[in-house]
């Protein structure tokens, strides 16, 4: 038998499996389970597509789709095959090009990838299937006499191929595909490369007819339209690859191995033949196969790499490539990736181990550990942004991290062993530190490393015997400083490790209750909670040593080590993503996992603590803030990057992480899909050069040398690098050195890729001293100057002087602190303020305070000092009045917009004087649809509409208990002809907040005009397809791509059914819903009388529309307040006892499904010992209890079904089925003895042969492993299935 074709019986096997997989669906027929399909089935009813053509990649399509990138709209398929890629990237909503050079691959993918609704009749079936035709050839039968099929089907072939041409265009292909699908099949292993009694088919004329009938259902089944012009081609690559545009090619090439050459029209010839009915094709009658001679030879070791070479050259327009291949092959991997750098493009190879015991050897004589590959490739620029610009660090980022080393041996080492990598971090440079270190100053004691980052560098010159100092503005680096830089001693100890894992009673929910849905599962985030509480109980550096790890761990387990990216903006099921994906923060990380990785950084943190004998310092502020306190030899600055390829944001990318380090403490959390709040290290080009040029001035003041890491092709330029610190230090050198950015943008146009690390070296020289000294003088020579105009000017114009120490206080500065003439922050100028007023007090100058306002952020001291000499100045002054406009103080973070407006039309927040809180009429929101594409019907707004009483009113939809303004006290559905909507009375809380009063006064001046509502839902509904979701990662493709716009001109609305309005937003431009609006604006107040009035300035008709809205609320009009607290008692408790049920009803069916799964498992098992398989224990048959379980219920009833296969021992009987009528066991007895049984071809001894293992000299004991009994066994009731004679 030549069954070159697979290496290994477990190969053949799992090739009988799929075929035989196809059979078992033909049965569905017989059975009455599959039906002819006339109109397009739902994704769920649809049968999957199953093929058994060699090389498919039928098990690896979840693979290649967690690997395709997220931004494709479409895909061109360049060597289809089966097409089974092809139509896997339909069912995700890709458009899709399909070419395959073979008429049968060209065939199945216009059948079920180009087509989106052609679907063959009955009557179209019914004449396919004829099995006269008087227009019949008799080629087939004549050509083929004896080999392939018996010669009643080759026969029937004939008639069957005649038929077909009854049919034109798509239906003619359906046919065609289906009648190749079909010969296939039925033994032979599914190609024609052999004519040896394995490779004879087993097919009746009633079988194939059966079975052809099938392949035509199942193909109409499969038929759906995706919403895309989809196109199949039938050409050569080099030709049809130029002419298409997609946004991914997916490459399948035939492999030409060590072990064989690969040609797929020679395997499938008969079949190719079948196509045109070997219209133009010679026989080669000296061929036993009788194929057809076929000019190309196919895929050779000799020829593989040029053909690789064309058909990426072909290609090398579309901008992502996705290339699959295995190990062994030819070109080598290294070869493939040389090709693919030619061409331009960046690439990672992922791999799936799959493991073959060869039936002989390989030519070592070793057996072959095989490798899927998997090359992804991209232009450069097109991966993710914010990846780019990592030197290596998709190889060495957590190099210690996910190495497995113990650290103990770590510990003994320290300060001993070459380069350590502390931290994984971005931009560290680890991989650059030899050649820092060559460049740094040799008589050098001590360091000041001002961006300490993952405090790599500031490790690396501890081991030096330096003293080391460290700042960063962020914690997390402040608390690994801390565990490894200014810690010499202290470490974690076992037994305080596992306290830190204890449950705590005391540790809040705040990380679970705000981040679940966004970013890992429930428990880490449970567990981040426990942690988080029990370090806060430690002393020290033990408890910068526990959050460093916590830090490590979060990081090691996130997407790419960042969290730019969550859960709520993945746009894939975690089954799709592909693994890496899936056991990251955005995936399903087991508890367990993560647990046992935050172990393992406490203990690498320890092992990397020890005492250098120096008085080491980290520090966490604004660097500018630092820089006058510290002293050292040298100052080390690894600023951000921001370059022309990107901004790198620290804090934004580790904004999970650094979060945590305070549980949020002070930050506000935006309304985003990461759930990130506002990042300090956020720069553009200006302001980058803005602080590099201050830390530097400030830098000469107080360092001797100064070293800056920095890179080609960044801003400020190199040559504006080099002057200013020139400018300051007098001396300076740029180092540089090639280095290798793994992802970047535009790497073919910019050189992003290949670049320079650069390295500033300054050295002070008596010029640089004399200036910076000259610069305070300056200053100090402005601030007396303007400190004068301030007392003897009014409205004077300031730009200097004092000006910079005060304008967080002066006049001009906004809610965020930025003001026209600076980009400084207010941490940089209370630094600068405290430095200057320092040297004026060492030179007796004496300026003055801004009158109203105290400089709390002076040290004590030194403003006591101040404001004694304040004194004396403020006296001489006494006369001078200044303008008070130009004094107002606002402290704190405003987040209103609109400040600035009501400043400008003079109205004061703090007017407390008004009298009773504010009401004021709106419109909720319209039945129909809005600009979201959410649709609420007149029944759900009827019945649902007084959900929104006691509801809150904020701010633009903040999140911030801060922004909430007031509350909606009065509900009413309206409907007029064929208009409804739902108009609410709100209440302003103007007596309790300053928030509630600036919104009614906005609202009075008409610059608040729109209402948008918030609401919760219990079910979406697509009003195209009807599909009714629960989840929006269940959205039909209508809602996923096109909610809120049209499709095949048809408005997509996701209509809302069980909806609660949840409170209200104010808006200060158009929301959603365009006319939600503000109505009318009402002030209570009690006159004389006692009776409730509107305001003077607004009374107008529609009060009584209002006060009625009001008494359609729940206890009528007038006060009801305490009627409301009831009510809101009582739908409290409600709730409450309703999700106690809940949780019991849930609890309930997870035990129920679990007993039921735990029975037909304790079935199956069972029924595996009966058929002669056996367990070591009891442990063992317990494991196997529990693993079926588990299982997903096609999962098990394939295995159910793989079972059933198993022969019984000969002497065991069946056992009868208890479900069945003993009079049917009777009939089938009967029946039994009317019919003698059929030889299977495994009674025969015609079995294959099980050398997986190579065990040779093995002594038949009589008693077959189970994986003989298996293939045994599935062998005989293969043969069966297909009808194999004696």
């Amino acid at each position: 038998m030549e069954t070159d074709n697979f290496k290994t019986d477990l190969e053949k096997i799992q090739f009988l499996l799929e075929a035989d997989a196809e059979l078992r669906l033909g049965l569905l027929v017989a059975e009455g389970k599959l039906e002819l399909v006339t109109e397009e089935l739902p994704a769920e009813e649809r049968p999957k597509y199953i093929t058994n053509f060699i090389g498919s990649k039928q098990k690896l399509v979840d693979w290649i789709w967690g690997n395709t990138p997220e931004d494709a709209e479409s895909v061109f398929d360049a060597f289809s095959g089966s097409s089974v890629v092809g139509y896997m990237y339909k069912t995700k909503g890709l458009r899709v090009f399909s070419n395959d050079r073979l008429s049968y691959c060209y065939h199945a993918a216009r059948a079920i990838v180009e087509n989106n609704n052609t679907r063959l009749s009955e009557k179209d079936i019914e004449g396919l299937l004829k099995d006269h035709n008087s227009e019949a050839g008799t080629f087939i039968q004549k050509t083929y006499h004896g080999i392939f099929f018996k010669n009643d089907v080759l026969a029937l072939l004939d008639v069957l191929r005649a038929n077909i041409d009854a049919l034109s265009g798509t239906k003619k292909s359906m046919a065609l595909f289906a009648l190749g699908k079909t010969c296939m099949s039925g033994g032979g292993f599914g190609h024609f490369s052999s004519t040896t009694k394995g490779g004879q088919r087993h097919y009746t004329t009633e079988s194939f007819i059966e079975h052809y009938r099938d392949n035509l259902y199942r193909i109409n089944a499969l038929v759906f339209d995706n919403g895309k012009e989809n196109k199949a081609f039938n050409g050569d690559i080099l030709d049809i690859a130029p002419k298409v545009k997609a946004d991914l090619v997916y490459f399948d090439p035939p492999y030409a191995t060590e072990f064989s050459s690969t040609n797929y029209e020679k395997y499938y010839h008969f079949v190719e033949g079948l196509m045109d009915y070997w219209k133009d094709k010679e026989i080669d009658h000296t061929k036993k196969i009788r194929n057809y001679k076929i000019e190309d030879t196919g895929v050779t070791p000799a020829t593989a790499k040029q053909f690789f070479t064309d058909f990426l050259t072909a290609s090398k327009h579309i901008p992502n490539w996705l290339i699959s291949y295995r190990d062994n092959a030819y070109p080598t991997e290294s070869e493939i990736k040389g090709l693919i750098a030619d061409l331009g493009k960046e690439s990672r190879m992922k791999s799936k181990d799959h493991k073959y015991q060869l039936a002989g050897k390989n030519r070592q004589g070793d057996p072959s550990n095989a490798k899927e590959r998997l090359f992804v490739c991209a232009d450069a620029g097109e991966d993710d942004a914010g990846l780019s610009a990592v030197a290596n660090m998709e190889d060495i980022a957590d190099l210690s991290h996910d190495a497995d080393f113990d650290p103990d041996v770590l510990s003994a080492i320290a300060g001993k062993t070459e380069n350590i990598l502390v931290t994984g971090f971005i931009g560290n440079k680890h991989f650059i530190m030899n050649w820092i270190d060559k460049n740094f100053p040799k008589d050098a004691k001590s360091l000041f490393d001002a961006f300490s980052g993952g405090a790599n560098v500031a490790y690396f010159y501890k081991r030096k015997g330096l003293r080391v100092i460290t700042n960063d503005i962020m914690r997390y680096p402040y608390h690994i400083a801390r565990a490894v830089i200014e810690n010499n001693t202290e470490t974690l100890s076992d037994e305080e490790l596992e306290a830190l894992i204890e449950k705590h009673s005391d540790a809040g929910t705040f990380t679970t209750d705000t981040f679940y849905g966004y970013y890992y599962t429930k428990p880490i985030l449970q567990f981040l909670d426990t942690v988080w509480a029990n370090a806060r109980k430690l002393k020290g550096y033990k408890k910068d040593i526990a959050l460093a790890a916590l830090g490590h761990t979060c990081k090691a387990k996130a997407v790419f080590g960042m969290f730019n990216r969550s859960k709520m903006n993945r746009t894939r099921n975690i089954s799709d993503l592909a693994e890496g994906y899936r056991s990251s923060s955005i995936g399903n990380i087991p508890i367990s996992e993560f647990v046992t990785a935050f172990k393992k950084y406490v203990r690498q943190i320890n092992g990397l603590v020890y005492d250098n004998g120096q008085e080491n310092k980290a520090h966490n502020c604004d660097v500018l803030k630092i820089l006058p306190e510290v002293k050292a030899d040298v100052i080390y600055c690894d600023p951000p990057y921001i370059t022309e390829f990107l901004r790198n944001d620290y804090e934004d990318y580790y904004h999970f992480v650094e979060g945590l380090m305070t549980r949020w403490e002070g930050k506000e959390i935006l309304d985003t899909p990461r759930h990130n709040f506002a990042s300090r290290t956020k720069y553009d080009k200006d302001s980058i050069r803005e602080l590099l040029g201050n830390v530097v001035t400030a830098a000469a003041k107080n360092f001797p040398h100064i070293l800056i890491s920095y890179r080609d092709k960044a801003f400020p330029t190199e040559k504006e690098m080099k002057e200013m610190v020139s400018g300051s230090f007098g001396d300076v050198k740029v180092k540089r050195i090639a280095v290798e950015y793994n992802i970047v943008k535009k790497e073919s146009d910019a050189g992003g890729k290949y670049a320079n690390e650069l390295l500033f070296i300054g050295k002070k020289t008596s010029a640089g001293a004399a200036k910076a000294g000259r610069e305070d003088d300056d200053i100090l020579d402005a601030i007396a100057d303007s400190d004068f105009k301030m007392k003897t000017q009014k409205n004077s114009q300031i730009t200097l002087g004092h000006s910079i120490l005060h304008r967080w206080y002066a006049a001009g500065w906004d809610s965020e602190g930025k003001n026209e003439t600076t980009t400084w922050t207010r941490e940089q100028v209370v630094t600068e303020h405290t430095r200057l007023h320092k040297l004026a007090l060492e030179r007796n100058l004496v300026f003055s305070f801004i009158p109203g306002s105290v400089d709390e952020t002076l040290p004590d001291e030194l403003k006591k000092q101040i404001k004694e000499k304040f004194e004396q100045s403020n006296a001489a002054a006494a006369s001078v009045q200044t303008h008070p406009e130009n004094h107002t103080t606002i402290i704190g973070d405003i987040r209103l917009d609109g400040v600035n407006l009501l400043a400008a039309e003079g109205i004061s927040l703090s007017d407390n004087n008004v009298a009773g809180d504010k009401e004021f009429s709106f419109i909720l929101t319209h039945a129909g649809p809005n600009k979201n594409g959410d649709y609420f019907n007149v029944e759900e707004l009827s019945a649902r509409h007084q959900t929104a009483i006691n509801k809150k009113i904020d701010l633009k939809h903040s999140q911030d208990f801060t922004d909430i303004v007031g509350g909606v006290i009065a509900s009413d559905f309206v409907q007029e002809g064929e208009k409804a909507w739902v108009e609410c009375v709100g209440e302003l809380y103007t007596n309790d907040n300053i928030n509630s009063r600036l919104a009614y006064k906005l609202i009075k001046k008409g610059i608040i005009t729109q209402v948008s509502m918030e609401c919760d839902y219990e079910e979406g509904e697509c009003s195209i397809c009807g599909k009714r979701v629960r989840t929006k990662a269940d959205y039909c493709i209508h809602l996923k791509k096109y909610k809120g716009g049209e499709f095949k001109g048809q408005p997509v609305y996701e209509i809302l059914h069980g909806i609660t309005f949840t409170g209200l937003g104010l808006l200060d431009r158009k929301g959603a819903d365009e006319n939600a609006r503000i109505k009318q604006v009402a002030e209570k107040h009690t006159n004389e009388g006692g009776s409730n009035g509107m305001d003077s300035e607004n009374k107008n008709p529609e009060t009584e529309e209002t006060e009625a809205a009001k008494n359609k609320a729940p206890g009528g009009g007038g006060d009801n307040s305490a009627r409301l607290k009831e009510l809101e008692k009582e739908n409290k408790d409600l709730k409450a006892k309703l999700d106690e049920v809940q949780k019991e009803l849930d609890k309930l069916r997870e035990e129920q499904a679990a007993a039921a799964r735990r029975t037909r498992s304790e079935k199956l098992v069972k029924e595996m010992e009966n058929r002669g398989i056996e367990f070591e224990g009891d442990d063992d048959r317990e494991t196997e209890l529990k693993r079926l379980a588990g299982l997903t219920d096609d999962a098990f009833s394939a295995t159910e079904a793989a079972v059933k296969r198993v022969k019984k021992p000969k002497d065991q009987k069946e056992e009868p089925n208890p479900d069945e009528n003993p009079e049917d066991e009777d009939k089938k007895k009967e029946k039994d003895k009317k019919q003698p049984p059929k030889k299977s071809k495994a009674d025969s001894g015609g079995g294959m042969s099980a050398d997986a293992d190579v065990r040779p000299f093995d002594v038949e004991d009589g008693d077959k492993p189970l994986e003989e009994k298996l293939k045994s066994g599935f062998m005989a009731a293969y043969n069966e299935r297909v009808g194999a004679d004696n």
